[in-house]
């Protein structure tokens, strides 16, 4: 059902953003082509409006034409507001009615046992009380990753945002600017994204900021995962448990952990690659400058040589 659900607001939200991207020249073989909005001419647009109108999941898409990339940005950010409250929420109510169902059983079986010491009884509380923290584990678990959902949404919104001031600068940018890979590196060298901020790919930086976002927000919840399983360990360590169980929460201590390292390497790798891709960008700006790329005869015969300035 959670499919179907799921499917069905992908199709609402983008099957129609297809159609309108269609341009109508009354030429049935052009006509028939998909147009990718990436480079729609509009005239200029005002960056106060586009900013309102990005407030709205896809509405600075909608403001400068770009129907296609505002029905993906309505699709998932659906779809992740979706999984957030609406589902999680259902699943929490039902964890917490069996948290509550066995926390009931523990209480009335401590009641017995105190009342007539028998060994079955002190068994029950011991499974009872099993469960109840079974059921929490999938209910920590579940919390974990609806942070991690709206963590992502909110950083698809703000790529959204950024996208559409991208949007509006084209729209008011007569022609290419020449731009310095040596700046860019710097720029991007001591602040993530900054070389994109400088090549104006104020998309780019949403995008990559919406990555870098969701990476230090990750390694937090993660790192609550670990102390949480930590915990746990501590107690079943204390309690005696048997050595399956506690190997069993180790295990998931250890995979929180590495989750958790993962994002600091995520981090860094994603602040190299934007600076690489800022000084690809701003090299190939202006590509077809003839002193800045050139193809020239080498230094033996029959041979070639690419000349580079930047």
């Amino acid at each position: 059902m959670r499919r179907l659900v799921v499917a069905t607001i992908c199709f609402i939200c983008i099957w129609p953003a297809v159609l309108l991207a269609q341009k109508n020249s009354g030429i049935p073989e052009i006509d028939s082509l998909p147009l990718h909005d990436w480079h729609v001419k509009t005239p200029p647009l005002s960056y106060k409006k586009a900013l309102m109108y990005s407030l709205i999941p896809g509405g600075g898409q909608l403001y400068g034409k770009r129907r296609v990339r505002a029905g993906f940005l309505i699709a998932l950010e659906g779809i992740l507001f979706y999984e957030a409250f609406v589902s999680k929420h259902k699943l929490f109510e039902t964890k917490n009615q069996d948290i509550s169902r066995f926390t009931d059983s523990a209480s009335y079986w401590f009641h017995q046992a105190s009342l007539t010491g028998d060994e079955e009884a002190f068994n029950n509380i011991y499974k009872s009380i099993g469960k109840a923290r079974s059921s929490l584990d999938v209910k920590m678990a579940n919390l974990d990753l609806k942070k991690s959902e709206i963590s992502w949404a909110l950083g698809l919104h703000f790529y959204g945002m950024m996208d559409a001031m991208e949007i509006v600068y084209n729209s008011r940018r007569d022609s290419a600017r020449s731009l310095s890979g040596n700046r860019a590196f710097w720029s991007g060298l001591f602040f993530p994204g900054g070389g994109q901020i400088y090549n104006r790919r104020y998309g780019k930086f949403g995008m990559l900021w919406m990555a870098i976002g969701n990476c230090i927000t990750s390694a937090y919840y993660r790192q609550q995962m670990v102390n949480y399983y930590q915990k746990r360990v501590d107690l079943a360590s204390f309690e005696g448990a048997s050595s399956e169980e506690e190997e069993s929460l180790r295990k998931k201590l250890t995979i929180y952990r590495k989750r958790r390292n993962q994002y600091f390497w995520g981090m860094a790798i994603l602040h190299f690659y934007s600076i690489g891709d800022a000084v690809v960008d701003a090299m190939l700006n202006d590509f077809d400058t003839p002193d800045k790329f050139a193809l020239g005869p080498g230094s033996t015969p029959f041979s070639l040589m690419l000349y580079c300035r930047f």
